[in-house]
């Protein structure tokens, strides 16, 4: 397709129950099938869901995903994901986040403002071989 661009985005979530079920339900929640039309990338196993997508998308199949993995993230109880928009948006989805944190919208100059907490990172923890 012509109006096709350029969709990537990797995450990896874990829930309490099947990631499978999980998976199902999201689809139902986003009124979906996106993850069967593009099953490489999601690798399902047992209770916990890893995503990877690099493809070119039409805007509905990209929304669609926005919507699939807002819905994984609500129901799982740690990870995160994110998705890079073809419209320059960058998305992020973290575990249990019910909020509309994640919306990132353009500012008026059209760029995207995006907070970065730096509380959130996590540190490297090395230790001496003994």
């Amino acid at each position: 397709m012509a109006t096709d661009r350029r969709v990537s985005g990797f995450g990896d979530l874990h829930f309490r129950e099947s990631a499978h079920l999980a998976l199902a339900s999201a689809s139902d929640v986003a009124q979906t099938d996106v993850a069967s039309s593009h099953p490489q990338a999601f690798i399902v196993d047992d209770r916990r869901l890893r995503f990877s997508i690099d493809d070119q998308l039409g805007a509905a199949e990209a929304d669609a995903l926005r919507r699939i993995l807002e819905a994984l993230a609500r129901d799982a109880v740690s990870g995160e994901a994110s998705l890079q928009l073809p419209s320059g948006q960058r998305l992020s989805f973290r575990a249990g986040d019910t909020s509309d944190a994640h919306r990132l919208g353009p500012s008026a100059s059209g760029a995207v403002e995006v907070e970065v907490d730096e509380s959130e990172t996590r540190p490297t923890i090395r230790t001496e071989a003994g």
